[in-house]
């Protein structure tokens, strides 16, 4: 009898070891099969998650995100305890004990798996989980669990828990384009993961597996459901005492985020660069890389030249047959070229085209200064006399004669530098054209910064030629700034995710034209807002030039114009050229919105000493008796040796 238990024991061992050795071998032959086709775990090393790039104002507020998964990297400190006992809870509660994989789950899962002849998802640790979004498809085949399992195993191996389960909370995706604990806190409880309660933390967890389909934005219940199976789960495990959990299951789900992102308060600005940005780095290190984009834009400014903007079109669109009238704003700093605000239109949503910095129109009477800077240069003075009278030009063979007029179709016959550019008088600027040449008119609007082509004729006087917003408001901001033309930027810095500086602009000055010709120009058209076609300005009571625009067939107004720190610039006009109707002068339709953005500024300034323009050491004033302190370059005033130059 002994014997036959013995040789029964014998049997049944080398039974035993047999199936052993076979489940060995089988598991060898898999590893062997499987392993040289799983990806290095080591390149998990150096792999980046992509995260949201931020574009910043000045005051450092988000006004722009770009990114193919929305994410915020956080560090394992940075997710609080009751979220990661809310995960481990749900999720995988030995998760802190086992090696990778829980041959309990497996165990169940594989007979389950049996009785319904399907393959069904569930079973999976943390690690598992994170294996299958790292490096598998979502597929549902014995290969990839295989696969899932090995790489769960190498996972643990190479890394700590807390690192694990660090990139898992990175990594799993909640829904509604929410990345990351960290994103998903803010989607649904806008705050951040740190600062969750028990019951938010509850619901993060709870959704992990459902995301979409158990967000409480799309189905409430479910959301419950799966919120209080967490708090369950945390009540068994010990994280949290069972009253805690039925006193949570009690309270409704509160969310306080919102599935619509706020739409940026500078959408053609934030355009503008990411384009740029777009063009530098590429799409990939913009749309994945976290890039934080630090940029010139005057939070404060830019909200009243959008509201400007806003009510000056509703005002000129209201009767219209055809309410289409468009509008672009744009202010510069005067000392460093930063881009302060930009409107390029009445609705982003609409349309992208920026007009701003894309359209280039005709500029009419903007283009003025740029002849009399000319003049002035020349040794022209605000007391030069210039004719206003009925004269004809000939422009080239077999071409009709060219005869300007006036806006009023009067002539003054003889006016002085100031009246003629205060007034805008269109006769005597062309003969000013005229008398310097228009190719040094031309000249000195390159100078001046123009880019688009101004063509040396004399019709450019009174702003035949095309250009932009941005090229205009540039020129202009040469005049308070003594003569030194700034290239215009909007970024001021870039880091990447972890910090570390990419760029850093500084200023970039260009020496356009003298300091002292530059004051003269400023003296001008201080004028223009004090007595001239820009006069309401006046009203502010604040140190102000500039010049208004009209095109002959008014299908184009402007303002232009500045102050010791800043210079604005506004565009009224159909996007197609049309007319946008009798009377539609500078003075009417865009002064009154770049008054609106002035207000803005000026009040930002209440209490504060008024700025003045600084001249230069060679600017002689003199009282003349009309009561005008006018300015003059020293040598060109009344009485001076040399005279003064014109007629």
């Amino acid at each position: 009898m002994t014997n036959h238990v013995i040789r029964a024991a014998r049997q049944l061992t080398i039974a035993l070891a047999f199936v052993i050795a076979i489940a060995l071998g089988a598991a060898c032959g898999v590893l062997f099969v499987y392993a040289g086709d799983l990806p290095q775990i080591s390149a998990l090393d150096d792999q980046a998650l992509p995260t949201i790039s931020r574009i910043y104002a000045t005051d450092n507020k988000v006004i722009g995100e770009f990114a193919t998964e929305r994410r915020v990297i956080v560090r394992y400190d940075q997710i609080p305890p009751v979220l990661r006992n809310a995960i481990v809870a749900a999720e995988d509660s030995g998760f802190f004990t086992h090696i990778g994989l829980s041959i309990p789950s497996i165990v169940v899962a594989l007979i389950r798996d049996i009785i319904k002849r399907e393959l069904y998802a569930g079973g999976s640790t943390l690690s598992q989980q994170l294996a299958r979004q790292l490096f598998l498809t979502l597929e549902k085949t014995w290969e990839r669990k295989i696969k899932e399992a090995i790489l769960a195993i190498q996972i643990e191996k190479r890394y700590t828990k807390e690192e694990i389960f660090t990139m898992y909370c990175n990594k799993m995706y909640f829904g509604h384009g929410a990345h990351g604990v960290e994103q998903a806190s803010r989607l649904y409880f806008d705050k951040s993961a740190k600062d969750l309660n028990l019951e938010e933390a509850a619901l993060i967890a709870g959704i992990l597996q459902g995301n979409v389909r158990q967000s409480p934005y799309v189905n409430m219940r479910a959301a419950v459901w799966r919120r209080n199976y967490t708090l369950q789960r945390m009540a068994d495990e010990g994280f949290i005492t069972h009253a805690q959990a039925d006193a949570s299951k009690k309270k409704p789900i509160v969310t306080r985020g919102g599935l619509q992102r706020p739409d940026s308060p500078a959408p053609y600005f934030v355009e503008e660069v990411r384009q740029a940005l777009e063009a530098e780095y590429g799409a990939k290190q913009l749309y994945e890389n976290g890039l934080q984009v630090h940029t010139s834009l005057d939070l404060e400014l830019q909200e009243a030249a959008t509201q400007a903007l806003g009510a000056g079109l509703a005002r000129l669109n209201k009767g219209r047959k055809d309410p289409a009238v468009e509008g672009a704003v744009l202010a510069l700093h005067n000392d460093t070229g930063q881009v302060l605000a930009m409107v390029g239109g009445s609705d982003f949503d609409r349309t992208k085209f920026n007009r701003a910095v894309q359209a280039k129109r005709q500029i009419g009477s903007t283009f003025k200064p740029i002849v009399y800077t000319a003049a002035v240069d020349r040794g022209y003075t605000a007391r030069s006399q210039l004719k206003d009278e009925p004269v004809w030009y000939m422009v080239g063979p077999g071409q009709p004669l060219y005869a300007p007029e006036n806006y009023d179709h009067q002539y003054e016959g003889v006016v002085t530098l100031r009246r003629a550019i205060e007034q805008s008088r269109n006769v005597p600027t062309v003969g000013l054209m005229h008398d310097l040449g228009p190719r040094q008119v031309a000249d000195y609007a390159r100078r001046l910064g123009f880019a688009s082509e101004v063509r040396p004729y004399l019709s450019s006087a009174l702003g035949s030629s095309e250009a932009t917003l941005l090229e205009v408001v540039n020129a202009f901001s040469v005049f308070p700034n003594q003569g030194v033309r700034m290239q215009p930027y909007s970024v001021l810095r870039i880091a990447d995710r972890s910090g570390s500086v990419l760029q850093e602009n500084r200023p970039e000055p260009h020496a356009a034209i003298r300091a002292d010709t530059a004051y003269v120009m400023l003296s001008l058209l201080q004028g223009v807002t004090a007595r001239g076609t820009a006069a309401r300005a006046s009203s502010l009571g604040w140190p102000l030039g500039g010049k208004t625009g009209t095109t002959n067939d008014y299908t184009d107004a402007w303002m232009v114009g500045f102050d010791p720190d800043i210079t604005v610039g506004v565009w009224v006009g159909y996007d197609a050229k049309k007319k946008l109707g009798a009377s539609m002068t500078g003075s009417v339709a865009a002064l009154p919105i770049w008054l609106d953005v002035m207000k803005a500024h000026v009040a930002r300034h209440k209490g504060q000493p008024k700025p003045a323009f600084a001249s230069p050491g060679n600017i002689v004033f003199v009282q003349l008796d009309n009561g005008v302190r006018e300015a003059f370059i020293a040598g060109t005033q009344p009485g001076a040796a040399f005279g003064e130059t014109g007629g």
